[in-house]
């Protein structure tokens, strides 16, 4: 439970805690199953405050994503997360790459390379990418 009242978890993440402490896999099986039937694990809700903690540190879909899967969390909770978070994924975008590199559009070759690498690193898509840097080499 302290666990828990720090911040949501992924069943998996609570799981691997646990197990990390010396718990039995039954004994770990039981008091997850538990715990959601209790409300109190959600994967759902876990991933909608991880959107929202990662997209806010300027991470894209994509990226945040890739995270939650290795958290554990399913596909279909995931999207619903990503689609319920109602974020303006192209505004962020915009942000992160006037913040990283000022808003003078003058650039070179090799600069609109790091920056195209820079944002998918991130975890953008190319079409969002591609509205905020344009298409320097395409």
């Amino acid at each position: 439970m302290r666990l828990l009242a720090r911040r949501e978890h992924s069943r998996q993440e609570l799981g691997t805690k646990l197990s990390q402490k010396g718990h039995s896999p039954q004994f770990i099986d039981l008091v997850l199953t538990e715990l959601v039937e209790q409300n109190l694990l959600s994967d759902v809700r876990f991933a909608e405050a991880y959107v929202r903690m990662r997209s806010e540190r300027g991470y894209g879909p994509k990226r945040i994503m890739a995270e939650l899967q290795q958290r554990g969390v399913g596909e279909a909770e995931i999207h619903r997360a990503l689609l319920g978070c109602e974020i303006d994924w192209l505004s962020l975008v915009q942000t992160l790459f006037e913040r990283k590199f000022g808003s003078e559009q003058d650039y070179q070759f090799e600069d609109r390379a790091k920056q195209w690498r820079y944002l998918y690193n991130r975890g953008f898509d190319s079409d969002l990418i591609r509205e905020v840097v344009g298409n320097g080499y395409s």
